[in-house]
């Protein structure tokens, strides 16, 4: 039986932390606390353009689902897909169906726990399709490190941004990443953005997303092989979200399975692999 839920309990919380906190039966974004996992929950019962799904079988919960929707962009995410591995079909059939009548028309995106073996198979029995297969890392302590002077890095701003947009779409629209020009400029202040030029022209970015108590790095931009390139903005990155009052607890660092460079630079400042991540796409 599928219920919206409009309030949440003692009973969910631990549900969806005893899932989420192994890889076996972990979706994403993983939750690294019961308080941001409480925070999440919160947030999807009491929508706006978000909503929360809860499966019960036998009287029992066996699956929540939380999700948010942009309709300028006609895409979905799921933000918690947990389900008990023994009712898995019925249960996830449940919440696309009802994505599907809510959502027709829209891309959904669902991350999974490369280890959870019962998603996996679940969504490409389904004919969801794999979009991104990469290394989740993660940074808690951040130790300053030198960086090649003869690279110049600079902060990209709103008066610099046009300019950057151009360089940014050439890499992410190919990608049909999510954080394209447009959607970064809607949140721009909650970005941070740096790049390096050659000839005059930018050659290489890298931004991160900025949220309470932490930081995601979205992309990293450079051509094959700069290595010390991919290190100097890195280490630049760090250094500018660590600077202020309110360091970040944890930035977080999705990288390509396969992009050696960019995990042997993320390694070597100190990043640590935490998971291997999924992200299936079907449109509703």
């Amino acid at each position: 039986m599928l219920r919206e839920l409009t309030a949440i309990d003692e009973q969910m919380i631990d549900f969806a932390w005893e899932l989420g906190k192994r890889a076996e039966t972990a979706s994403y974004p993983r939750p690294s606390s019961r308080a941001q996992l409480l925070e999440r929950l919160q947030k999807a019962v009491h929508p706006d353009q978000e909503g929360a799904l809860g499966y019960y079988a036998g009287g029992l919960l066996q699956g929540i689902c939380t999700y948010f929707w942009d309709p300028q962009e006609r895409y979905a995410q799921t933000t918690l897909f947990l389900l008990e591995r023994s009712g898995y079909p019925q249960a996830a059939d449940e919440f696309t169906a009802f994505l599907r009548d809510r959502l027709g028309g829209y891309e959904l995106l669902v991350g999974v726990s490369a280890a959870n073996d019962a998603a996996v198979s679940y969504l490409q029995d389904r004919g969801f399709v794999c979009v991104e297969a990469s290394i989740d890392t993660r940074l808690a302590r951040w130790r300053r490190q030198t960086v090649d002077q003869a690279i110049v890095v600079e902060a990209i701003g709103p008066a610099s941004f046009g300019e950057y947009a151009a360089f940014h779409d050439q890499h992410a629209l190919p990608l049909e990443m999510y954080w394209h020009s447009k959607n970064i400029q809607r949140e721009l202040e909650r970005f941070r953005i740096l790049a390096v030029r050659q000839g005059g022209e930018i050659r290489a970015s890298i931004f991160a997303r900025t949220y309470p108590g932490g930081a995601e790095i979205i992309g990293h931009f450079a051509p094959d092989g700069a290595y010390a390139v991919r290190e100097a903005l890195l280490q630049s990155l760090l250094e500018l979200l660590h600077r202020g009052a309110r360091p970040p607890e944890e930035v977080v660092y999705f990288i390509d399975e396969g992009s050696d460079l960019e995990l042997q630079a993320a390694l070597n400042a100190g990043f640590e692999i935490n998971d291997h991540y999924r992200c299936y796409r079907c449109i509703l």
